[in-house]
């Protein structure tokens, strides 16, 4: 996530960079909130890997589901191309989906957990580019 940062600051991409932050780091700070006022324990089944904190929900499904979709949507914003926007999409959604079956696999989640985070993921980028949408609106009729 950094260096995506770093790239973005690199070829001076601002819009996208706070775009970018707003999507990743601010959807994972929702995450947490969350998890706080939810509270719900993790499996009592032994997890196959150390696990800590409260479950639901996932912070690996929320982290990875916002990020592939960020990376969806700048695609769609800066390529024409069907191929790749198709390409990009069927990439997103397979690493979404492994990471997905690897939570409840190595027991440290339940599926409700990660549809969960699926959902609030979703739910988030939504919003934010709605945000973004009505913030680019609002500055072009300004200058307008």
């Amino acid at each position: 996530i950094l260096l995506w940062a770093a790239a973005l600051v690199l070829h001076k991409r601002w819009r996208s960079l706070l775009l970018f932050a707003a999507m990743v780091p601010g959807g994972m700070l929702v995450n947490s909130g969350l998890k706080m006022l939810v509270e719900r324990p993790r499996p009592a089944l032994p997890a196959a890997v150390g696990s800590h904190g409260f479950a639901y929900p996932s912070g690996h499904m929320a982290a990875i589901t916002l990020f592939c979709g960020y990376l969806v949507v700048e695609t769609f914003r800066r390529t024409p191309k069907w191929s790749w926007r198709i390409a990009v999409t069927a990439g997103a959604l397979a690493v979404v989906t492994m990471v997905a079956f690897s939570r409840i696999y190595l027991a440290v989640h339940q599926p409700t957990d990660v549809v969960a985070a699926f959902l609030l993921g979703v739910a988030w980028l939504g919003l934010c580019l709605s945000g973004s949408h009505r913030l680019v609106c609002a500055a072009r009729s300004t200058t307008a």
